[in-house]
């Protein structure tokens, strides 16, 4: 009872009840019907009951299948009111402006017009993140790079999300298509699971066969905090993956050096009082004076203003997925630009940003596309430093 009386879900029971008498007056005025559009909102109010307090349901056998339920409602929820709100603001246009006759032609057709249009776009984005993440290269110039490390590969995989609705099957796909590239080295910048250990470990265990000349680098992002940081930090070291705790390496290439290093989210300060994301604690006293490549693991891209600070010449990030589909892609662009997906500058430090390699939330794509990462480094002018 608690919970249920929790600010947070007071509001959101109260703006999910708004929403299901606006789309239920707007589409149907048939009680079963109406009851009927009723299941997703109710399914999507359970999941922060049932889900988003604690670990204690997901090992019951039902739980994946009702979240995946869940998502995919709310997906579908979500391009329901992509057609309907627009269709209700174009027939009050049309009113204001006289045009009586075809504002009610659009009433009398708005519950087709968005039932097709939010199913369409469902199928299309559930198929679209289920068919897996496509190759995207790209290509980085870096000042006065040492011949050593031009075309070095990094392969990025960020925002698995290993949970609800991504599965074991999903992880060994993207692992498949990982080796298969052969890159120097393998980068896992944050959000790669979405539960606990004891209900996803089966499913994130083909991570250990990652395997990458240089080795395999991963950071935490909000969603590694939310499920148990400390128990998967320990289980990613046993899968042989070097975790970057506001932390680096260096790399040896032939006669060259470059640094990777990695910093903790802004999420763990939820978890603890003396943490934080620390580029300069990340970099530490390494002598540069030789101008050493320093590149930086940060999954929130609103980080590389300190990393930028810090001196790092390359920042990969996560998170944003892009915004995953429409509308939450021109307000995830709105949110976080310039670094919103893709290569961008802050200053003198390049910024790469994933749209994410898998999915949170309802699985579904639309006007995005899950990734996977091949960054190569390439010669340029001179490091002004």
């Amino acid at each position: 009872m608690r919970r249920l009386l929790s600010p947070f879900l007071l509001v959101f029971t109260s703006i999910l009840g708004l929403a299901y008498y606006y789309a239920a007056s707007q589409l149907t005025s048939h009680v079963v019907f109406a009851l009927f559009l009723a299941l997703p909102f109710i399914c999507i109010w359970l999941v922060p009951i049932l889900y988003w307090s604690g670990d204690r349901a997901e090992t019951k056998p039902w739980t994946h299948h009702f979240q995946t339920i869940a998502y995919v409602s709310m997906g579908w929820l979500n391009f329901v009111f992509v057609a309907l709100i627009p269709l209700n603001l174009l027939s009050f246009t049309l009113n204001i402006a006289g045009r009586r006759g075809l504002a009610e032609a659009i009433d009398a057709n708005t519950p087709e017009l968005t039932l097709g249009f939010s199913i369409v776009a469902l199928l299309f984005g559930f198929w679209r993140a289920r068919s897996g993440p496509g190759l995207k290269t790209v290509p980085i110039p870096i000042d006065d790079l040492d011949s050593d490390l031009h075309n070095l590969t990094f392969v990025q995989i960020s925002d698995l999300h290993v949970g609800p609705t991504i599965r074991k099957h999903y992880v060994e796909r993207v692992v498949r298509q990982c080796n298969a590239l052969k890159p120097d080295l393998i980068v896992l910048t944050g959000d790669i699971v979405d539960g606990s250990i004891s209900d996803l470990r089966e499913h994130a265990a083909p991570l250990k066969t990652l395997n990458a000349k240089y080795g395999v680098y991963l950071i935490l992002g909000n969603h590694d905090y939310y499920s148990g940081a400390d128990a998967w930090v320990n289980e990613f070291r046993a899968m042989g993956i070097t975790v970057l705790l506001n932390s680096h390496v260096i790399i040896r290439v032939g006669s060259a050096s470059f640094m990777l290093a990695g910093v903790l989210d802004p999420a763990v300060q939820q978890f603890s009082k003396d943490l934080k994301p620390d580029p300069h604690m990340a970099r530490g006293n390494v002598d540069t004076s030789q101008n050493m490549l320093r590149i930086l693991l940060a999954h929130n891209p609103k980080l590389a203003i300190l990393a930028e600070h810090a001196g790092f010449h390359l920042q990969i990030s996560g998170h944003t997925h892009a915004g995953q589909f429409i509308p939450w892609t021109l307000i995830t662009k709105w949110v976080h630009a310039p670094h919103y997906v893709g290569l961008s500058r802050q200053k003198n430090m390049w910024v790469y940003v994933s749209a994410g390699t898998g999915s949170w939330g309802p699985p579904i794509r639309l006007g995005t596309s899950p990734e996977l990462s091949l960054l190569k480094l390439e010669h340029s002018g001179a490091i002004n430093r």
